[in-house]
């Protein structure tokens, strides 16, 4: 991530050159997506982008009304992707629209400016060719059989799609303008890789707007974890409950893929280093996308790890019945977020939330989110011990002591333990580190988000199942980066192996403690992978990238004191 000037201008850039009004353009791309979004997970999806877009430009909005340069795919893909172009117009933004002169589903719009060049197609080979690619994911073939029916298909339609793009930018005029015109960034659907060259080329940002990518090169590109085990490949129909066997035959695509997709993607491979006169790669492009937006529900789905700058917008295929229901967004750092998401566990009209937090610097963070639910009408109770740091300023006990002292004396008092039972919350707010809230909901039977920092032993990622690649993914406390040499590698696997022994024994007493007031064997790992949303409390782009999980949201700037308010422009938009 390039650093950025107080006037906008990337360091290290020729000087003169205009920072792209690209972030004003992302920001109305998802609030325009956001009209078809389900409420329950607006919050995923705003969090991400205030976090993703204007954290990594150091929440600098340069101006309004940018160029933003559109490369379609033709057919269903389009269809989605129209609305979202239409909206970014009428807020604003110049679009251009870059389409094929023979089309099934494109053609002129009042609301964007359309750019046609001649295909070797007509609509009626067109046709004939998406019906064959859509017929084949209708098969019922067993395996391998459907597997390689659908490989195929793919292989047919890529070649459709890669002649057209070889018409594109093979017209040498086109592509001047295009250059002439300075577009701020590329919206784009990766399945055919003709916008994302054209980005390169141009060099500018490019935004994929996508379903998904043949070969999982989205996730691939991204550094992503797909664990064979219960991540299925493409084209298997399989879900993540596979057994053995189909385990077995997922790791048998994977294997296949590394022919086919060696053979899918080689013609593109050959036409964009041609176009761009050096020796590139489909991944090594594709991996220079700057947002992954992903047109689907994760909820509706399987659960796989995602990147941080990967942002699901279910919904986005759907006729829009009714408007979202107010929800009263606030400008302090990241508390926003922390609101929306609360609000969709049962909160959203003046619910009952049960705080268990933890003391010190953790409750200095939590407290102004806590106090700002209150005030928007919520019943918040706040469980606290008589005795604490923030309030009362005593001396401060060993944490560890501390934290199964205080929790043993919440548990045990068995008035409170019913009064909070007969006052029926809606969730649970609470930090892990202390897992006395994670009891508590669990005894309650209520949802539980955690608000935390981090956990040791990463039991936040474990009980996520989030894959932690130990390559680039340092354990805590080893104070490496995602960019170690081999010996820290290799010592980043030796504090990996030690953390079942001391990790063990660090939360032995709690766990016993939670199974003797639960009256059932559990630990700590149970109790937090039954958190329904993960907020963490720091920026990703502080931090070493690394692989999430769709219901982990990153809230950084809540420890920051509010300054000044949202600009006009975030204000009109959120």
């Amino acid at each position: 991530m390039s650093a950025v000037s107080p006037d906008c201008s990337p360091q290290g850039k020729a000087p003169g050159r205009r920072r792209p009004k690209f972030p004003e353009m992302l920001l109305q791309l998802w609030i325009s997506c956001g009209e078809n979004i389900d409420p329950r997970f607006l919050a995923f999806w705003l969090s991400s982008l205030i976090q993703n877009v204007m954290v990594e430009i150091n929440l600098i909005i340069c101006t309004l009304g940018g160029k933003l340069l559109v490369v379609p795919m033709d057919g269903s893909h389009w269809l989605s992707m129209k609305p979202v172009t239409e909206r970014l117009t009428k807020n604003g933004h110049e679009v251009v629209v870059l389409m094929p002169e023979s089309s099934l589903s494109m053609g002129n719009s009042m609301f964007y400016t359309v750019k046609t060049f001649p295909i070797p197609y007509n609509n009626q080979e067109l046709e004939a060719h998406i019906q064959k690619y859509g017929s084949s994911h209708f098969i019922k073939p067993s395996f391998p059989g459907v597997t390689i029916a659908m490989f195929n298909s793919m292989l047919d339609i890529l070649q459709v799609f890669h002649k057209i793009c070889e018409s594109l930018l093979h017209n040498k005029e086109l592509v001047q303008s295009l250059r002439e015109e300075k577009y701020d960034a590329v919206l784009t659907d990766p399945f055919s890789l003709c916008g994302t060259i054209v980005a390169e080329y141009l060099d500018i940002p490019s935004v994929s707007f996508l379903r998904g990518m043949p070969c999982s090169y989205d996730y691939i590109s991204a550094q992503c974890s797909s664990p064979l085990s219960y991540v299925p490949r493409i084209f298997t129909q399989y879900t993540d409950k596979m057994t053995f066997m189909e385990r077995f035959k997922n790791v048998l695509v994977r294997l296949s893929e590394f022919y086919y997709c060696k053979v899918t993607y080689l013609p593109w491979n050959r036409l964009a280093s041609e176009f761009l006169n050096r020796e590139v790669t489909v991944l090594e492009l594709v991996s220079r996308t700057s947002v992954w937006l992903l047109r689907y529900d994760f909820v509706f789905e399987y659960p796989k790890p995602i990147m941080p700058n990967m942002v699901f917008l279910g919904g986005i295929n759907c006729a829009l019945n009714n408007s979202l229901k107010k929800m009263k967004l606030f400008s302090m750092c990241g508390t926003a977020f922390c609101l929306l998401i609360l609000g969709s566990l049962n909160l959203a009209q003046g619910g009952k939330l049960l705080v268990v937090p933890m003391d010190g610097s953790h409750w200095l963070s939590m407290k102004p989110v806590v106090e700002k639910v209150a005030e928007n009408g919520h019943h918040v109770v706040v469980v606290m011990s008589e005795s604490s740091l923030t309030i009362n300023f005593i001396r401060m006990i060993e944490v560890s002591k501390m934290l199964y002292e205080i929790c043993e004396s919440l548990l045990h008092n068995n008035e409170l333990i019913q009064n909070l039972q007969n006052s029926n919350f809606d969730a649970v707010l609470t930090d892990s580190i202390s897992i006395c809230g994670l009891v508590v909901a669990e005894h309650l039977g209520i949802p539980s988000v955690s608000f935390f920092r981090g956990l040791p032993c990463s039991y936040d990622y474990i009980s996520a199942q989030c894959p932690s690649p130990l390559s680039f993914v340092p354990r805590l406390f080893s104070q490496y980066s995602d960019n170690m040499t081999f010996m820290q590698r290799v010592k980043n696997l030796l504090v990996r192996l030690t953390e079942p022994y001391y990790c063990g024994q660090l939360f032995l007493p709690l766990e016993r403690l939670a199974s003797e007031f639960l009256k059932k064997k559990v630990t700590v790992l149970q109790l937090q992978s039954k958190s329904s949303v993960l907020l963490f409390r720091y920026d990703f782009v502080f931090e070493f990238p690394r692989p999430i999980m769709p219901n982990m949201v990153f809230v950084g700037g809540i420890n920051c004191g509010l300054k000044k308010s949202l600009t006009k422009v975030g204000s009109t938009y959120l």
